[in-house]
């Protein structure tokens, strides 16, 4: 409690008390009015209490579209004590945790608190606009004296977002102008970046994503994806939920090789042929591995240079992965490095054997 004095006697008659400045962290008083009817003296004065109040302060928000910056109306705010509430003289006003008021923000996205003593609170988000997500992060609002003037608080909010990727299994290429039907949205296609985006989402709603048309010659184990938006706005607790999903070509490797070296060999006739002994493709080896993107599931032979005694067959699968099929030949090389290998061996005997014939005479010579 403060007290003064008047230096002297004031007349009798009626008088007011005006407050020219505030105790830091107290409001301006209100005006006091009193009159003066009988004479005191300093040992009996007469008394005039002056109520003050802890300094207040009011939280003002604007809520924003994130990436237009357009105000949003209709969203609602809990406030709640982040730390206790103590004023100057010690009291506490508010425990940490205990909410202490809502905030409903306008059609034009503006709210406001109630006047709140000075401190931190938290602002959380407890509702939005159709086809916004609630903004999950806490503002942090640190009322004090130097924030007490109609500081305005911004908050961003974002619109639930679904975004789909397509892409090739084995080399995450993106796969565009594929086709999608959405649940209430109708069709969608994948853009050059093998994605799509979806927006203006109804909150508690379930959605499914279904693959109608996909470029040949790709093809998916599932076609279906499905989802759903909580009462916030949030799909698995995100605003905006990302989904990849992969597409598949049948991969076949054809290779052969040489016995002898493990090489890709050249020059010869290779043909492939399906189940029905047609040939679905002939080249020459150019010494590197073929691969074929474009067949069917089913039973393939692979025949180089016309020997049907060596030839080596697949069942091609419909799954994922790339397939191989291989054939091992004997090639003119192996039989040359092999009759090479003789005569070279051949040479290296009769060398060794007219050593040792030369050594023998040399002996000999000397007995």
């Amino acid at each position: 409690m403060g007290e003064f004095f008047l230096p002297e006697k004031i007349p009798y008659g009626w008088y007011s008390l005006h407050n020219l400045k505030a105790p830091k962290g107290y409001s301006y008083a209100d005006d006091v009015n009193f009159e003066i009817t009988e004479s005191r003296d300093w040992t009996d004065p007469y008394r005039i209490i002056v109520p003050m109040s802890p300094s207040k302060s009011v939280i003002y928000l604007k809520t924003l579209d994130a990436e237009t910056k357009k105000n949003v109306g209709g969203a609602t705010y809990e406030v709640t004590a982040e730390e206790d509430i103590v004023t100057l003289d010690g009291t506490v006003r508010v425990k940490a945790g205990t909410k202490v008021c809502d905030i409903k923000c306008d059609k034009s996205g503006n709210g406001a608190s109630p006047k709140l003593y000075f401190g931190k609170y938290l602002v959380t988000q407890k509702t939005t606009a159709k086809y916004y997500a609630v903004t999950t992060e806490p503002l942090s609002v640190n009322l004090d004296y130097l924030e007490a003037k109609d500081k305005i608080y911004d908050i961003l909010c974002s619109k639930t977002r679904k975004e789909l990727t397509l892409v090739d299994e084995e080399t995450k290429e993106p796969i565009a102008a594929a086709t999608f039907t959405v649940t209430g949205k109708g069709e969608v296609k994948t853009n050059d970046k093998g994605r799509f985006l979806l927006t203006d989402l109804e909150k508690n709603q379930p959605y499914t994503i279904t693959l109608t048309n996909l470029p040949a010659p790709y093809r998916v184990s599932t076609k279906e994806i499905t989802f759903k938006v909580d009462k916030n706005g949030l799909i698995d607790g995100k605003e905006t939920s990302a989904t990849e999903m992969t597409a598949y070509i049948i991969r076949l490797t054809v290779s052969a090789r040489d016995q002898l070296f493990g090489n890709e060999i050249t020059s010869s006739q290779i043909c492939l042929y399906d189940a029905n002994d047609n040939v679905v493709e002939e080249w020459t080896a150019t010494g590197d591995k073929e691969l074929f993107t474009d067949l069917e599931p089913g039973t393939y032979t692979l025949e180089v240079g016309g020997d049907k005694a060596n030839r080596q067959s697949i069942n091609l699968k419909d799954t994922p992965g790339n397939q191989t099929l291989e054939v091992i030949v004997w090639t003119f090389w192996d039989t040359a490095a092999i009759i090479g290998a003789i005569v070279a061996a051949i040479l290296i005997l009769v060398l060794i054997v007219g050593l040792i014939r030369s050594r023998k005479n040399k002996k000999d010579e000397e007995a």
